[in-house]
C-alpha cells in the first residue's frame, strides 16, 4: 500500500501508486518483521532469513549494483552471501543501506556507507556483501536512519555510526562509539535527522532535529519535556500517543 517507487512494495507490478493493501508473494514463507527505507524494503521470515525489495544500486538487498539495482518481488538478501547459513533475528532499512542482526547479537550492515553508517572502520563507500560491524559487543536492537546508524549492546548501552547531521549523533564516525550521558536504554530508533531513545519508564531523549520543525513545538499532548537544548527529553503517559505525534 502506497508508493511504489523501485518496486519497494514486492508486489512485482509497474504501478507506481497501490491504493488499497496488497498481499505480498513470500513463496509461503512466515514473515515476522518488516522495515521500510527510502527506496528499499526488508522483511524477516520466522526462519531468519532476511528478504528484499526495492532499489539495490547501493548493494543493500546483497545483489552487485549496475547489474540489476531494482528488484519487484522479494530476493534472499544473503543468497550470495558468506553468511547465508546464519539466523537473523532483526532488519532495518535506512537509507540506501541495510542493517542485519544475527542470534548471536553480531550486527553487520551492507550498502551505502559514504558516511560511515554500516560502522565497518573502512574507506569503502559501498558493500554488496554483509559485513560485521566493527564492534567487538553482543548487541540486543539496530535502527538503520538516513546517513546514521543507532545500535543497542545487550548491557543496554546505545551506540552511534555515520553522520551526525543536526546533531543526530554527537559526533561523525566510522565505527560506533557509545552515546554518552545514556544508559539503561530499552529501545532505540534512528530517523531521518534525529535518534530517539526510550527506557523501560517510557522516558524519551531525542537528539536531533525533527525534521523542518523545533523540537519543542511538537503536539505532544500526553509527553511533558523535561530537557531542553540539542538533546531533549519527554516523559509520556501514553508511550503510542507520543509515537503518534512524533510522526504527525
Amino acid at each position: 500500500l502506497g508508493h511504489n517507487n523501485m518496486g519497494k512494495l514486492g508486489l512485482n507490478l509497474d504501478d507506481l501508486i497501490i491504493l488499497l493493501p496488497t498481499n505480498i508473494n513470500f513463496d509461503n514463507k512466515d514473515v515476522i518483521h518488516i522495515s521500510a527505507g527510502d527506496f528499499h524494503t526488508l522483511a524477516l521470515t520466522v526462519e531468519g532469513v532476511p528478504y528484499g525489495m526495492g532499489s539495490s544500486f547501493f548493494g543493500q538487498l546483497g545483489r552487485a549494483q549496475f547489474i540489476r539495482n531494482e528488484y519487484h518481488s522479494p530476493i534472499n538478501v544473503l543468497e550470495e552471501s558468506d553468511v547465508k547459513h546464519k539466523i537473523f533475528i532483526k532488519v532495518s532499512a535506512g537509507y540506501h543501506f541495510s542493517l542485519l542482526l544475527d542470534s548471536d547479537g553480531i550486527a553487520y550492515g551492507v550498502g551505502s556507507n559514504f558516511f560511515g553508517q554500516l560502522g565497518t572502520n573502512t574507506e569503502s563507500t559501498w558493500r554488496i556483501q554483509p559485513i560485521v560491524m566493527d564492534l567487538n559487543i553482543k548487541m540486543k536492537a539496530i535502527s538503520a536512519g538516513s546517513y546514521h546508524s543507532i545500535f543497542l549492546s545487550a548491557a543496554l548501552q546505545p551506540y552511534g555510526t555515520g553522520e551526525a547531521t543536526r546533531h543526530s549523533l554527537r559526533q561523525s564516525s566510522k565505527i560506533p562509539l557509545p552515546l554518552t550521558n545514556l544508559s539503561l536504554i530499552h529501545q532505540v530508533f534512528a530517523y531521518d535527522f534525529y535518534s530517539m531513545f526510550l527506557t523501560k519508564e517510557e522516558s524519551i531523549t531525542i537528539w536531533g532535529t525533527l525534521g523542518e520543525k523545533n523540537e519543542q513545538t511538537l503536539p505532544f499532548s500526553k509527553c511533558k519535556v523535561i530537557g531542553g537544548g540539542v538533546s531533549i527529553s519527554f516523559q509520556c503517559d501514553d508511550i503510542l500517543q507520543f509515537r503518534h505525534c512524533l510522526r504527525g
